[in-house]
Order: structure tokens, then C-alpha cells, then sequence
């Protein structure tokens, strides 16, 4: 990876956890999507990127979803709650 100019880690699957409210049991639910603010996108870049980076989150058919933009120092960046 450190040889890679650019390199975007893989985002693990969000888990969520909640409280059933008739018994009090707290369980854990796998989510489809990732809620609101809670995935984090990281990537290492080797070297300065003058323009910044852009990041574009898509469905599985290829849909637009956000577009991100970061900075484009070197060394590893992460953007948390996206």
C-alpha cells in the first residue's frame, strides 16, 4: 500500500445497536445502509495532490449517492462521519 500513490481503505459494515423497548434486551442489528454520519472513509495519499481528492459514493447500479471532497496532503486522512 505504501508504495500505491493513492490508496482508499475498505469501509466496514456498520452495526447498529437497540433497545427493545417491551423487554429491555439490547441486540444488535446489521443495517442495509450506513446510518446518517456514522461511516468513516480513510486514504493514504504518497504524495501533495494540489487539486484535493474527490470521492464519489455510488449504489450498487451506479447511482450517484454524495460526492466528497477532501485535502490533499500527503500521509493517511480520514473523514468521520460522513
Amino acid at each position: 500500500m505504501l508504495s500505491d500513490t493513492i490508496h482508499l481503505f475498505e469501509v466496514p459494515p456498520r452495526i447498529s445497536t437497540a433497545n427493545d423497548r417491551r423487554t429491555g434486551v439490547r441486540e444488535l442489528r446489521l443495517r442495509r445502509s450506513n446510518p446518517p454520519r456514522g461511516a468513516t472513509i480513510s486514504y493514504y495519499l504518497k504524495e501533495m495532490q494540489p487539486d484535493g481528492v474527490k470521492v464519489v459514493i455510488t449504489t450498487a447500479t451506479g447511482d450517484t449517492v454524495r460526492t466528497l471532497t477532501g485535502p490533499g496532503f500527503p500521509g493517511l486522512r480520514g473523514s468521520p462521519g460522513i
